[in-house]
């Protein structure tokens, strides 16, 4: 308790204070009004009073009791849309006394008790937990947060604490893993190993801050490098290539980008010095960027784009119609993160329409990509086709930020270039890209496309001259490579 009572006095001030005093007589009403007995309070308390008990139709559970009004309703929130799958179960809510009533995991043995000595095995059963959390597809319309703005604490660091290269490799990580987000979901947050307990022969998580992000920025949160091993390990080469290891083993499981966990990992774990630095633990700072130091000198790439998984994703293209106009606005305004600053999409009806009309031209093309349930994943345009001697045109795309990451656009591609080559008898593909733009170079460069140059300045885009990279695919290129 005596953590607990600091982190509580530490953050809140007076008003912790104030509710720590309060807190027994909190525990005895909320014990009477959901008839619980046996109560037994966890040892490991940080931010939150948690305790076991027994409900009076003999159910183990748990009560939560918060000194935050907007954190316990954010888990609240959470707990209900994940609804069970793969996370504990929400029994009740006191909005007065900010608590829940949760079912309890039983018998409630943490990952973080077999780590890392049964590593493959945390693993899997990490990478099984975080399948169920994320295998929804988020509403239009939510309540959640982003992840950008946990991310703004960054921006607010005032302190020598953070070294000062450790701070700006983290700044320019995230901005550029924000601007090239993929598939969007509703992530738990804080999926750490001491997160995930047992219950019966299945493993749930606990704890769920409930924040919209691509699925890398979860995986982040697992310990890939205990504290133990740093101080084990017999030279930093050996650390480095387990970290390597490790995350392309749960990258490969979960079908994701090992470069882009790589950088979520650094950057959190500058996120949690700063939150720290906040809460006034010097424990959490020196802990964050001691690793953060050894993770700094490693390399770090991103991004890619990677093919249909296990031939999961099955697309097909159809032309624009008029009747797409509403269902390609919402789907364009829920990706406005993933487009900027790369491209400027249509967002309004007057956009649409403008784009629909200039697409019906001979020398337009553009192709929704849609997938199995007849959802808009992506757009390609093939502009300015040129038949005769020259035979060629410009390819531009951009993807739908929920459907990103998973392979459609891939897939998508390929269709397009079967198109263009077999249907418009084209001869050459150029698509022009920006440097930065990593995701969309690989999706390129995946399917054959060679770089040709570089032209400074080449196209202006939400009111900025754009260095981009000229990329083309020539139709006997093409051949050699779908022919193997």
């Amino acid at each position: 308790m005596k953590i607990f009572n600091q982190n509580i006095t530490n953050t809140f001030g007076e008003k912790g204070k104030a509710w720590l005093v309060e807190l027994p007589n909190i525990i005895k009403k909320l014990s009477a009004h959901w008839h619980l007995t046996h109560l037994s309070p966890v040892d490991n308390m940080s931010y939150h009073y948690v305790a076991k008990a027994v409900s009076d139709n003999h159910q183990a559970v748990v009560l939560k009791i918060g000194c935050d009004a907007k954190v316990i309703a954010d888990e609240k929130q959470a707990l209900e849309y994940f609804n069970g799958d793969g996370s504990i179960r929400l029994i009740d809510y006191n909005e007065k006394y900010r608590a829940l009533l949760l079912q309890q995991a039983v018998p409630g043995v943490t990952l973080k008790s077999l780590y890392p000595a049964q590593a493959e095995r945390v693993m899997d059963n990490y990478v099984a937990t975080m399948q169920q959390l994320h295998h929804k597809i988020l509403p239009t319309k939510n309540n959640f947060q982003s992840i950008s703005t946990w991310l703004q604490a960054l921006d607010k660091v005032n302190s020598d604490q953070i070294p000062k290269d450790l701070l700006k490799k983290a700044l320019g990580l995230r901005d550029q893993l924000l601007s090239s987000s993929g598939r969007q979901v509703l992530l738990h947050g804080d999926l750490h190993h001491d997160n995930i307990l047992s219950d019966g022969n299945t493993w749930l998580a606990i704890d769920p801050k409930g924040i919209i992000g691509e699925p890398e920025f979860e995986i982040a949160a697992f310990d890939f490098i205990h504290q133990s091993e740093l101080a084990e390990l017999a030279n930093e080469a050996l650390a480095k290539k387990l970290f390597a290891v490790r995350i392309e083993y749960i990258a490969g499981k979960m079908n994701l980008d090992a470069e882009r966990i790589k950088a979520w990992v650094f950057v959190r774990l500058i996120l949690s010095a700063a939150w720290s630095i906040e809460d006034k633990s010097e424990i959490g700072v020196t802990s964050g960027i001691r690793t953060a130091s050894f993770i700094a000198k490693w390399d770090v790439n991103l991004i890619s784009d990677p093919g249909c998984p296990n031939s999961r994703c099955d697309p097909y293209l159809r032309e624009p119609k008029l009747e797409d106009e509403a269902a390609f606005i919402a789907a364009m305004q829920r990706s406005q993160s993933l487009h900027q600053p790369w491209v400027k999409v249509p967002m309004t009806s007057h956009e649409f329409r403008a784009y629909y009309r200039r697409y019906q031209q001979p020398s337009q093309k553009s192709f929704l990509v849609c997938d199995e349930s007849g959802n808009i994943v992506g757009v390609f345009n093939l502009n300015e086709v040129v038949g005769g001697l020259f035979q060629s045109a410009y390819l531009g795309f951009y993807a739908v930020a929920e459907y990103a990451g998973r392979g459609y656009m891939n897939a998508g591609l390929k269709l397009v270039l079967q198109k263009a080559f077999e249907e418009l008898d084209l001869h050459r593909i150029e698509a022009n890209i920006q440097p930065e733009n990593k995701r969309s170079i690989n999706l390129v460069k995946n399917n054959g496309f060679t770089k040709e140059g570089f032209s400074p300045r080449y196209l202006k885009i939400n009111g900025e001259w754009r260095d981009h990279e000229r990329w083309a695919l020539t139709y006997e290129d093409w051949l050699q490579k779908t022919r193997g």
